[in-house]
């Protein structure tokens, strides 16, 4: 069996479920946080890269089926380097 979990490809499937459900059930807009779609990467740069390629993949789901982003948010509760809070962090 093959495990794809946490690939480019797996991540896809997810937006593709997602679209689909929404699509369904009529759903007009969705939010999502950065890590929810993409897990963070070793470095800054891996995740900003798979985080485009994936933000990208949306944007063509949004076209296919008008359905919008309401918002997106950066991940900034679980991460050690923001523990002394998000609003406190400059």
């Amino acid at each position: 069996m093959n495990n794809k979990k946490d690939t480019i490809e797996h991540t896809k499937d997810k937006v593709d479920a997602g679209f689909e459900f929404m699509s369904k059930l009529g759903i007009e807009y969705f939010c999502f946080n950065d890590v929810n779609i993409v897990p963070e990467a070793d470095t800054i740069e891996e995740t900003e890269k798979i985080l485009d390629e994936i933000t990208d993949y949306i944007k063509e789901k949004m076209d296919e089926t008008g359905i919008r982003c309401l918002w997106s948010t950066a991940n900034m509760f679980s991460n050690t380097k923001f523990m002394n809070g998000v609003g406190s962090s400059n």
